[in-house]
């Protein structure tokens, strides 16, 4: 996995999404870049994407699991405004959404996106937090800036020096205590949830089930997977 794979995952993703709500998607290089097209304001909403790097997950970390950082900017004209600051919150007297909804209409579609893959470790953007920006000879328009974070594992140089047969990784959802009635699911060490337990069949009389793993978790299922491929979802429960 790399960071072109998941800008590119992303700009597929919210591309369409943002052309039916008549906005606008960019991808900007760096953060500087972004700051250069957000002083030529569009004439219509807009969210410009950028991969800020990423960061060691691990003191040691021979995985190259690391945590990357993408940043989505969200700009928007105020127009024509009878009283200053009503468009921050309220819709418009045309009936279009007020900056925040649309603010919180991408953090919600970014938090909503799956990145199914063996080396994303969660599968999906973790939200960050978003604040204010405020620039130079930009008085006419407002923006912001959202921040999400994604765990994932960078190609094996040793395997795959080309880094175009990516590696699968084995889950970080393990399987470290059973009940009577339940499973206790950690992720890395720390208790993350509980599963039903079953009883062994027999086709699978360990219980073990060989080539099925947990690959990423929401807040009501774990997603299973089958040899690095989607196989179906199991409830979760509190710790």
């Amino acid at each position: 996995m790399d960071s072109a794979t998941i800008l590119q995952a992303v700009e597929d993703y919210l591309q369409p999404l943002l052309a039916a709500e008549k906005g606008l998607l960019t991808v900007a290089e760096t953060e500087e870049d972004a700051i250069e097209l957000l002083a030529n304001g569009p004439e219509k909403w807009r969210v410009i994407l950028t991969m800020d790097g990423d960061e060691s997950a691990e003191e040691n970390n021979p995985a190259g699991l690391v945590k990357g950082t993408l940043v989505a900017w969200v700009q928007a004209p105020k127009g024509m405004e009878a009283k200053p600051g009503k468009g921050i919150h309220r819709s418009g007297t045309n009936g279009s959404p007020s900056f925040m909804t649309r603010l919180h209409w991408v953090i919600r579609k970014l938090r909503l996106m799956q990145l199914v893959h063996v080396e994303v470790a969660c599968q999906g953007l973790e939200y960050k937090g978003w604040n204010w920006l405020k620039f130079e000879d930009t008085a006419a328009f407002r923006t912001a800036r959202a921040r999400f974070e994604v765990l994932f594992a960078h190609d094996d140089p040793a395997t795959d020096p080309d880094g175009t047969d990516p590696i699968v990784l084995p889950s970080a959802f393990r399987i470290t205590g059973a009940a009577a009635e339940f499973y206790t699911i950690s992720l890395s060490g720390t208790a993350h949830g509980r599963v039903p337990r079953f009883e062994p069949g027999p086709d699978d009389p360990t219980g073990t089930a060989t080539g099925y793993a947990l690959t990423s978790a929401q807040a009501e299922f774990y997603t299973v997977a089958f040899d690095g491929q989607p196989h179906g979802r199991i409830p979760r429960f509190e710790a």
